[in-house]
């Protein structure tokens, strides 16, 4: 009897790290005695007989609880292990997709630079484009006034007028057509600059910042987005205005020279009629004192011819 308690308890101390076995252990010791008792008091078998059957049945269930706690172990380590390969596939799916997020924000972010560089906003800018509708109304008022100044030559006509005049009106219409040319570059050098250094380069450098506030780069790789790419892009747009504005002073100057040249054939061609008048009015007078003379020497004659007729 003892020795079959004895095996049950320390076969209980075996597999006392699964708690919920406890009390089915108990329970059958608790039946190991109750039945040991029984048959013994009903003294069939010896009570060496008895205590050796029911050691054998100690160990069969004892076999029995052992194969149950590998099974359940097995069971354990296998739903552990199943739980950690599927936390695995979880964390790894969670990394695909983070990664994707992380792609597809860099693609909206970068796609929306370049939707921007293409908009019409950007390749016809509104403050540009309005500061060069009004050099044309300072063009078209300047020009007007140009044609007003270019009037007045037509009054200024010998021999009402003398060649002081001319070159005042002149000196007035260099001036004004310096002032033009002027007006012209410093439209040209305002409108385009300042747009471009208030929008495109800031709209240039939040790109970095936008991919770095949605942590989907490091800084460095938010470099490698912007560096050559959007450099290359910007640049191509500042050349391209660069070249139409500088394409723009080109019309200007050589349109400032076809009028400085045109004025100067006016102004030459004036000077050359107030020589030709001067010319005309010296030999005029010329003529006129000669025929004065003449004339005199004809009274002269024809009062001689008179005296001597009277003495006849």
């Amino acid at each position: 009897m003892s020795y079959s308690n004895s095996l049950i308890l320390r076969n209980t101390d075996f597999v006392g790290s699964f708690f919920f076995l406890f009390p089915l252990v108990f329970q059958i010791k608790d039946l190991l005695k109750k039945y040991t008792k029984i048959l013994e008091d009903i003294s069939y078998l010896s009570s060496s007989d008895v205590h050796r059957f029911i050691h054998t049945e100690a160990m069969m269930i004892n076999q029995a609880l052992l194969a149950n706690r590998r099974a359940i172990a097995k069971l354990f380590v296998n739903l552990m292990e199943a739980d950690l390969k599927r936390e695995l596939s979880q964390w790894l799916k969670w990394q695909e997709r983070v990664k994707d997020w992380k792609i597809i924000q860099k693609d909206y972010v970068v796609r929306s630079f370049r939707e921007f560089m293409a908009s019409k906003e950007v390749q016809e800018p509104t403050p540009v484009k309005r500061d060069l509708e009004n050099m044309i109304k300072d063009q078209i008022s300047l020009n007007r006034r140009r044609m007003e100044l270019l009037q007045v030559i037509c009054d200024l006509l010998p021999p009402t007028h003398s060649k002081a005049e001319i070159n005042e009106w002149y000196e007035s219409l260099v001036a004004l057509n310096k002032y033009i040319g002027k007006q012209g570059i410093h439209h040209n050098d305002l409108g385009f600059k300042q747009w471009f250094n208030t929008n495109v380069m800031i709209e240039l450098y939040h790109v970095p910042n936008k991919l770095l506030s949605l942590e989907v780069c490091t800084e460095k790789e938010a470099e490698k987005v912007v560096n050559p790419d959007f450099f290359k892009l910007v640049g191509s747009l500042q050349s391209q205005f660069e070249q139409e504005l500088e394409q723009m002073d080109r019309d200007f100057e050589d349109l400032a020279k076809c009028v400085e040249w045109d004025c100067k054939d006016l102004y030459r061609y004036f000077q050359q009629a107030i020589v030709l008048w001067d010319e005309h009015q010296l030999k005029l007078s010329q003529q006129e004192n000669e025929l004065q003379v003449k004339l005199n020497e004809c009274r002269r004659k024809h009062e001689n011819l008179n005296q001597v007729q009277s003495k006849v």
